[in-house]
């Protein structure tokens, strides 16, 4: 895991979250980051990427369905979209 991985995925989900401010749909951005060895400069790619809507959880090496799980309870939206960093649209 590399400084690349946190600035890709910060790019992910930028993506992700100007798409849906475009499109004008309601929506917050959710990110956990699992790695047991996250940087400060990770953190400091991913908080802006979310947005003022969105949140980082960080729960270092809780397992990919309990992580998706704590992301569950913390939304507050209807509809529920999870999706990995290494996944391609």
């Amino acid at each position: 895991r590399t400084a690349r991985h946190a600035r890709l995925a910060s790019r992910f989900v930028r993506t992700l979250r100007e798409s849906a401010e475009a499109s004008g749909v309601s929506h917050e951005v959710l990110v956990n980051v699992d790695s047991p060895d996250v940087r400060d400069g990770d953190l400091a790619v991913l908080v802006p990427a979310v947005g003022p809507s969105g949140r980082v959880l960080l729960a270092s090496n809780v397992g990919e369905t309990r992580a998706y799980n704590n992301l569950a309870r913390m939304a507050r939206g209807t509809h529920l979209v999870l999706l990995q960093d290494d996944m391609q649209l």
